[in-house]
């Protein structure tokens, strides 16, 4: 228990149902969709190309990853170990670089469709900067 009283493993406890929930109802989706005839096509299509469940993951991540940031800071202002900082943007910029690859499932780095990673890219980077130099109320300075 901390100096609050709540057992810091609760957290822990919630992601992991989450996780198992989500794994079985993904792996009967998944699976349904294979004996149906469904192919590498099957699910979400957008223009031609099939998303996969992956993607999803990785926009929920994104977000929670920045509301972590945006609460931590709020909650311990000016407390953050610099390097969680550097860490979030260096593997936030790693991830969304190749998000292209991702999204394709196909090297397209260096073709049209590679230019999907750079607006990514810079919509993360938006958001960045606006958090990063939006005003304070001010009551928070």
């Amino acid at each position: 228990m901390d100096a609050r009283g709540a057992d810091p493993r609760i957290p822990a406890r919630w992601a992991l149902a989450a996780f198992v929930v989500t794994e079985i109802i993904t792996r009967i989706v998944t699976t349904t969709l294979h004996l149906r005839g469904a192919g590498g096509n099957g699910g979400l299509i957008i223009n031609g190309v099939h998303i996969h469940h992956m993607v999803f993951g990785l926009l929920i991540l994104t977000l929670v990853a920045l509301l972590w940031l945006v609460r931590q800071s709020i909650r311990n202002a000016g407390r953050i170990p610099t390097w969680e900082a550097i860490a979030f943007g260096v593997a936030w910029a790693l991830i969304l670089d190749e998000s292209a690859l991702i999204l394709n499932l196909s090297d397209v780095y260096w073709t049209p469709l590679g230019d999907e990673s750079l607006f990514l890219v810079a919509a993360f980077a938006l958001v960045l900067a606006w958090l990063a130099f939006r005003p304070l109320p001010k009551d928070s300075r």
